[in-house]
């Protein structure tokens, strides 16, 4: 019995590219919908900012830094790179919670990344999955091309 697989090949960056987009644009089209999704959907663009700097072990939050200041220029200026990594993303992505006083909250895209109310910093949640899905369009600041998904099919033989 022949069994016919489709593999999506992870290891070309065009590829990852295309499925981190298509990905956090299909969960911020939902997301407009239900409003919980938000927190899975800026999880997700946070982790993203991860695969695209590429950090190596030991090297996670010091390279992190780094590509937010070289592509997200004014998440830099209005947040901070270290304030955005250690008090916004860190606990999102490992804890898919917030440390108080710092919050994400909904807000417009042209609406500034951060806001004050009362004790609390709220990151603009909206506008971060939007300035990470532009970075993910082409052409992008790092200068690679999408291409369609590679997708090939090999035969495997036995039983599934």
């Amino acid at each position: 019995m022949s069994l016919s697989i489709a593999i999506h090949d992870i290891s070309d960056p065009n590829n990852v590219r295309n499925g981190m987009l298509k990905a956090l644009v299909a969960l911020r089209n939902a997301a407009q919908s239900d409003s919980e999704i938000w927190t899975g959907c800026y999880v997700a663009a946070c982790t993203f900012l991860d695969g695209l700097a590429r950090p190596q072990p030991g090297q996670v939050r010091s390279t992190i830094v780094t590509y937010i200041r070289t592509h997200f220029p004014d998440l830099d200026s209005e947040v901070g790179a270290e304030v955005f990594y250690d008090s916004f993303r860190c606990k999102a992505v490992h804890e898919f919670a917030m440390q108080p006083p710092f919050a994400i909250g909904r807000g417009v895209v042209t609406d500034p990344y951060l806001r004050i109310d009362g004790a609390h910093q709220i990151l603009n949640v909206d506008r971060f999955v939007h300035e990470v899905i532009e970075h993910l369009r082409p052409p992008n600041p790092v200068g690679m091309q999408f291409s369609p998904l590679s997708v090939h099919t090999p035969t495997v033989t036995g039983t599934p």
